[in-house]
């Protein structure tokens, strides 16, 4: 955990607690190479046995995917108001599932999608690095900042911390 402006904090996100986050945001954005140009596409994804499984249509997406399959993938939480958030950022090599027994047993996951589509294409990310940080102000409630020269600095709130390291709650939860 480091201070930035005495204020603010950093602190990186342990390999566990990253996942956790990635299994509880249903949805994030993948970074493909189209034609040499980086592009983001936000998709819906599950994680399966530490890996991240989303369904996509043919399309400058998945071509990118085929023809480049290095990519990164992110979620994040933020809350503006009080300027605090999370970030886990994935690198690894995207590919698509074509054996039957994955075919079978991606479907069984619990994977929602917002769209619209046959999504006809499976693809699952294969990570070489997953890491995370969070972002948290030691302001306390009412606006007073603690002295700069304190060594020891409060964490954020319980409630918010608590929202910031599970991620949004599912709807009806």
């Amino acid at each position: 955990m480091g201070a930035i402006d005495g204020r603010t904090w950093l602190e990186h996100i342990s390999p566990t607690e990253c996942w956790a986050l990635l299994a509880a945001t249903p949805v994030g954005r993948i970074g493909v190479l189209n034609d040499s140009a980086p592009e983001i596409y936000p998709v819906n994804h599950v994680v399966d046995r530490d890996t991240i499984v989303f369904r996509t249509d043919p399309g400058s997406k998945l071509s990118g995917l085929l023809r480049s399959p290095a990519v990164c993938y992110q979620v994040d939480g933020i809350d503006p108001a009080d300027a605090t958030g999370w970030s886990v950022l994935v690198k690894g090599r995207a590919a698509e599932l074509h054996h039957p027994d994955d075919l079978r047993r991606v479907a069984s996951l619990p994977l929602h999608y917002w769209t619209l589509g046959d999504k006809a294409h499976w693809i699952r990310i294969i990570p070489d690095q997953v890491t995370g940080r969070r972002i948290w102000s030691r302001t306390p409630p009412g606006g007073s900042v603690t002295s700069g020269s304190e060594t020891a600095f409060p964490a954020p709130h319980a409630e918010q911390d608590e929202e910031v390291r599970r991620g949004p709650a599912p709807d009806g939860q």
